[in-house]
C-alpha cells in the first residue's frame, strides 16, 4: 500500500519499520516530520523520500574523504594558528622587557613586494628584527640552505620530505627592508636578525647557533633592558613606525608596545 504525501508527486510507505537496539519494534511516521531516534538507528528524511544512517561505530575511519583542496586549508588553518601562538608568546616577552616595539607590521621591499615582519624592537646595540616560528619534531638543514627539513619519528623511510623556506633567508629579507627603511636617516645603524622557535622542534646541532629559544631570548631581552636605546634608534624605530602605517592602510593600524 503507498500513501500520497502532500507534496504532489512524491510517494512513500505509509508506514516505516526499524529495529531498535533491544529488538522492540518502532515506527517512524511521515518522512516530511522530523525524524525519530531509535536504539543505534536514524532515520532521514526530506522531499526525495527516505534515507536511512547508520551511527558510526567507534573508532571506524569515516567514509568522508577530504579532497586536496581542503587539505591544503586546513594545512594553512593549522600553520596560521601555531604561527599566531608563537608570535603572542614572543610579544608577551618583549612587552615585559618594556623596551619599544612595534609588532606584526608591513614594509616595502623593493617597488613591487612587501615584507612582513613579526616583531621590531630598538635596543642599545640597534635594531632587532624578529621572525618566530612555532614548530615540531626535529628540524635539519643548514644555515645557508634555501629551506630546511621538517622530520617527525614515525614518518617512513620514503616519505616525502617536508621543506620549510629558511627563517635565516627570510629574515634577511625583512632586515634589508628595514634598513632601507631608515637609512636616510640613520645610515649607522646596526640591524640584527634574530630568530626564535617557540615550538617543541628539536633544533640540528647545525642550526642550533643560528636560532634561539624563547627562554634565551627572554634573557637577551632582559640584559638589553638597560641602559635604553639611544635617540638615533628611537628615532629610526619611529620612521619605521610611520612608513608601516603609511603603507598598510588595511590594516588596523601597527602595534606599539614598550616605552619612548
Amino acid at each position: 500500500m503507498r500513501t500520497r504525501l502532500p507534496v504532489e508527486g512524491i510517494e512513500a510507505p505509509a508506514l516505516l519499520r526499524t529495529q531498535s537496539r533491544t529488538g522492540a519494534r518502532a515506527s517512524a511516521h511521515c518522512p516530511l516530520e522530523t525524524p525519530r531516534r531509535t536504539g543505534s538507528n536514524r532515520w532521514a528524511s526530506g522531499r526525495r523520500g527516505v534515507m536511512r544512517l547508520r551511527r558510526r561505530a567507534p573508532g571506524t575511519a569515516s567514509r568522508r574523504t577530504r579532497s586536496d583542496a581542503e587539505h591544503a586549508v586546513l594545512k594553512a588553518l593549522r600553520a596560521e594558528m601555531q604561527g599566531r601562538r608563537g608570535e603572542d608568546d614572543v610579544r608577551a616577552a618583549i612587552e615585559q622587557s618594556n623596551l619599544p616595539a612595534l609588532h606584526d607590521l608591513m614594509l616595502p621591499r623593493g617597488a613591487h613586494h612587501t615584507a612582513q615582519i613579526d616583531h621590531l624592537v630598538a635596543t642599545r646595540a640597534g635594531l632587532l628584527v624578529v621572525e618566530t616560528k612555532r614548530l615540531s619534531g626535529r628540524i635539519v638543514g643548514h644555515s645557508q640552505d634555501d629551506h630546511w627539513r621538517q622530520v617527525f619519528a614515525g614518518d617512513p623511510e620514503d616519505a616525502p620530505p617536508r621543506r620549510i623556506y629558511s627563517p635565516l633567508r627570510q629574515n634577511a629579507v625583512h632586515c634589508a627592508a628595514v634598513y632601507e627603511a631608515v637609512r636616510d636617516i640613520e645610515a649607522d645603524i646596526f640591524v640584527h636578525s634574530r630568530v626564535v622557535m617557540t615550538g617543541v622542534a628539536e633544533i640540528a646541532p647545525q642550526l642550533a647557533p643560528f636560532v634561539l629559544t624563547l627562554a634565551a631570548f627572554t634573557a637577551e631581552l632582559r640584559s638589553a633592558h638597560a641602559p635604553q636605546p639611544d635617540a638615533a634608534t628611537a628615532r629610526a624605530l619611529r620612521r619605521v613606525a610611520a612608513l608601516a602605517a603609511r603603507y598598510d592602510g588595511r590594516r588596523s593600524g601597527t602595534m606599539v608596545s614598550g616605552s619612548g
